[in-house]
């Protein structure tokens, strides 16, 4: 377990993860209580927590998430590519279609900030 962890956080410090390691990370962020006190303690991210982070958002997070096919959530870029996927995944999660491409937008912000942080490691 402690291997796969270590082999993730590579993963991610190299910008080169997807919506699979992604939701992998939110359900490890949900089993470590509340999200809100989880987030505050990471010293990247507590300034910046969005006012509406708590634990009903990771629900809904996951719920986007599962919505989406096996390969949407492999390759996310093809939400980018084709809206008619991100209208799908809203009518699939029970979410409006603005949350969607909420989600889809902070998870490239994301995987870009990771890269640069992975690479400021080196």
């Amino acid at each position: 377990d402690e291997q796969k962890a270590e082999e993730d956080a590579k993963k991610i410090l190299s910008g080169d993860f997807n919506m699979n390691t992604f939701l992998e990370q939110v359900r490890t962020i949900k089993k470590m209580g509340s999200v809100r006190d989880v987030m505050e303690k990471m010293p990247f991210l507590g300034d910046q927590l969005p006012a509406e982070m708590n634990d009903k958002q990771m629900d809904r997070v996951e719920a986007i998430i599962l919505s989406m096919t096996k390969q949407e959530r492999r390759e996310p870029e093809l939400l980018n590519e084709q809206p008619s996927r991100i209208r799908r995944v809203a009518k699939g999660s029970g979410n409006d279609l603005k949350e969607v491409k909420g989600l889809v937008q902070r998870f490239f912000g994301m995987r870009q900030m990771m890269k640069q942080v992975g690479r400021s490691l080196t």
